[in-house]
Parts: structure tokens; C-alpha cells; sequence
């Protein structure tokens, strides 16, 4: 009686961490798939970055990109709004000097 007890009981302890898991995996599919499609989707002429947001503008904020050793300063232009300090990820094109037209953002804080 009690090795069909402790079968059970492994069997629904099991059950329980198989359903955690997929839960876990699903979360984290559906938080990263606003990421995937910025990093994926996009076409020749634009660009992507990310970086911490140091300044705000009427037309937009100025985002700072660290990258591979280079600090790189892009002023985005867009009509919505970021708190200084934010994580942004910013698709867009790419106009000279270091202004971004925004086409889509994602805003962490």
C-alpha cells in the first residue's frame, strides 16, 4: 500500500513540475515576442537599436547605444513618449546625422 502511495504521489509531483515549466516556457515566448518581431521583421533600409534614454525632446528623446566598445547617440523622432533612464528598443530609418524616424518602439522601464 504505501509503494502505491509514493508511485502516486512521484506521479503527481512530476505532473506538477511538467505543468511549472510549460507555464514558465510560455511566459517568456509570449514577454520576447514583441522583441522578436523588432529584431527579425524589418527591411533593408532601416535599423535597430537599443539603449538607455539620457534626454527628451518635443519630437521625440535621444537615446544612448553602447555597442561592441562605441557609445553611439541617436536623437528618435516620434510622436510618443519615454521616461528618462528607460530601455528602448528602436526600429526605424535611418536619416543623417544620428536621427532615427521611429516605426516602432518597445519602452522598458
Amino acid at each position: 500500500m504505501k509503494f502505491k502511495r509514493l508511485i502516486l504521489g512521484s506521479f503527481l509531483i512530476a505532473v506538477l513540475i511538467l505543468l511549472f515549466y510549460n507555464y514558465a516556457l510560455n511566459e517568456v515566448y509570449y514577454t520576447n515576442s514583441n522583441l522578436n518581431e523588432l529584431f527579425y521583421n524589418y527591411q533593408d533600409n532601416q535599423i535597430f537599436v537599443s539603449g538607455i534614454v539620457t534626454d527628451t525632446y518635443p519630437d521625440g528623446f535621444e537615446v544612448s547605444v553602447y555597442k561592441e566598445g562605441n557609445n553611439s547617440v541617436y536623437h528618435v523622432k516620434t510622436p510618443f513618449k519615454s521616461d528618462l533612464g528607460s530601455t528602448i528598443y528602436v526600429l526605424g530609418t535611418l536619416n543623417f546625422p544620428n536621427i532615427i524616424i521611429s516605426t516602432k518602439f518597445i519602452s522598458v522601464k
